[in-house]
């Protein structure tokens, strides 16, 4: 298992387990540092390098990707009643995850391939769907409101 898996996994476990849901967001703050780094880094690199590959290359880093560490530490936020927070980690999250299926479905129209092409995107374990995001951004923005009518 990868470390960044093992991370995010503690990260939900302390949670979860010990309600210590600051420091799963500190755990998460820090591995999504870390994946920023990671992607300046992919991103410098010269650009003939075939992006199919890349692609190919994040399922093999870890299960987790970024926009799981956005919806996590949101979903953290919201246990914590930051519901502002949690309404800009669940955005960040749902457009990180469109963002890179664009540049993957943009990358894959240039490549021409002879091997047969499996899309893994939706087969993630952690995947954010659309109906968890709308739901997620409802019912923050509800409670936002109470909070705010309740004052």
């Amino acid at each position: 298992m990868a470390l960044v898996d093992y991370k995010c996994l503690h990260a939900i476990y302390k949670a979860i387990k010990d309600r210590e849901y600051d420091k799963g967001i500190d755990i998460l703050n820090e591995l999504i540092e870390q994946k920023d780094l990671k992607e300046e880094v992919i991103s410098n690199k010269d650009s003939a390098i075939d992006m199919e590959v890349v692609h190919n290359e994040k399922y093999k880093d870890s299960i987790f990707e970024k926009q799981d560490m956005y919806l996590y530490r949101g979903i953290m936020q919201f246990y914590l009643k930051n519901y502002l927070a949690a309404l800009s980690d669940f955005d960040t999250s749902y457009f990180t995850k469109q963002e890179a299926e664009n540049r993957y479905e943009d990358n894959k129209s240039q490549i021409e391939s002879n091997s047969i092409d499996t899309d893994l995107s939706d087969v993630g374990l952690c995947a954010l769907n659309v109906n968890e995001y709308r739901f997620n951004i409802i019912l923050c923005n509800i409670l936002v409101h109470l909070k705010i009518i309740s004052r």
